[in-house]
């Protein structure tokens, strides 16, 4: 993910307990992304009853799909009293997906699709100097329309953190690492 405010907007604070937001922000995102995903069945995905409605797609048991995405969308974050926040997400984009459909009974079929994905989420929580406290939660889709099956692949996550950040002194073997080019190229 690329941020065009990353001075400002961080999006670090709002997933993990590394960080602090201050202020109050937000940022325009591009974000590139790359699957695979793999739908399987030991018969057909299609009740027999119903596979006369399928045609030359009644006897497929099989789906994978390799995909890439070019994302683009927004973050915005809202601090209260330099501690309480909330921050959402949205990025949202084409999606160039090589599928490979397998059937029972004759060869695979491979095609190409230009789809659709995103990624939607959501941070809430508390974040001092010492303790923190935050709830996310993490929504991917990926769209898999074709001329005889319509499917979206989703991927939902929710995190619960609750912690305290000790006051602790950099080692010194550490403070020789930061000293190095190799640390400041990162």
């Amino acid at each position: 993910m690329y941020f065009t405010n990353h001075r400002r907007y961080s999006f670090k604070s709002a997933y993990s307990y590394y960080y602090r937001q201050l202020k109050s922000s937000a940022s325009w995102i591009f974000s590139t992304n790359s699957h695979y995903n793999l739908i399987r069945n030991d018969s057909s995905f299609f009740a027999p009853v119903l596979q006369t409605f399928y045609g030359d797609s009644a006897k497929m048991n099989r789906l994978s799909v390799y995909a890439i995405s070019l994302n683009a969308g927004a973050a915005v974050n809202i601090v209260f009293w330099r501690a309480f926040f909330a921050k959402a997400m949205f990025i949202v984009g084409p999606e160039q997906q090589w599928r490979t459909y397998s059937y029972l009974d004759g060869p695979n079929t491979k095609l190409s699709y230009l789809s659709l994905s995103g990624d939607l989420r959501f941070s809430i929580g508390l974040n001092f100097k010492r303790f923190y406290f935050l709830i996310f939660s993490r929504n991917d889709f990926a769209v898999f329309n074709g001329s005889f099956v319509n499917l979206i692949g989703r991927s939902i996550a929710g995190v619960y953190i609750l912690g305290w950040r000790f006051n602790t002194k950099i080692p010194e073997f550490y403070k020789k690492f930061q000293a190095t080019k190799l640390y400041s190229y990162f």
